[in-house]
């Protein structure tokens, strides 16, 4: 495989991997502040 797959991979695996993290992080402080 090429190396610039392998990278193009990673980064896109890490955005997402950010990007499902920030939202669920934003849903559960959004929603601890709507229950207190």
């Amino acid at each position: 495989m090429d190396a610039r797959w392998r990278t193009a991979i990673m980064v896109g695996l890490t955005v997402t991997f950010a990007g499902l993290a920030a939202s669920t992080i934003t849903f559960l402080l959004l929603k601890r502040k709507s229950t207190s």
